[in-house]
């Protein structure tokens, strides 16, 4: 539960991209069902600069912002890394139960991040003796 004065805000975030070499703003990806083949696969939903909207298979969207800065990082190995937040939130989109996390991995989130955690009732299990945090869905 949300603590008093706190205010969640979700919004849908638009990103450029550019399909079959137009401009384009990529709004969700959909999940489609295939009757014949009984499987499920993902299309983009994209809008055009001439209000145009359709339906794209994910090889046809190139998508042109800066997103995998914000989201990733490059540690002193130069391995690319997601940031902890970012997995801990994807995670929690994915309806994650519980979190395993050490001390200082814990105290080391935003405050937006544990906010999220306590507002989607996850419960977070202290092991000092954990390297990387575990998810239990």
């Amino acid at each position: 539960m949300a603590s008093v004065g706190t205010e969640l805000i979700i919004k849908q975030e638009y990103r450029p991209c550019w399909v079959n070499g137009k401009k384009g703003l990529f709004h969700k990806w959909l999940t489609k069902y295939d009757l014949i083949y009984k499987s499920e696969y993902a299309k983009g939903l994209v809008e055009f600069e001439n209000g145009y909207v359709g339906e794209f298979k994910s090889e046809d969207i190139q998508f042109c912002d800066n997103k995998i800065k914000e989201i990733y990082f490059e540690n002193k190995k130069g391995e690319i890394s997601m940031k902890l937040d970012k997995r801990i939130i994807q995670a929690i989109n994915y309806n994650v139960k519980e979190i395993i996390i050490s001390k200082e991995e814990y105290n080391s989130l935003a405050e937006d991040t544990k906010e999220l955690i306590k507002i989607n009732d996850v419960k977070v299990t202290i092991d000092n003796n954990q390297k990387q945090f575990i998810c239990k869905f």
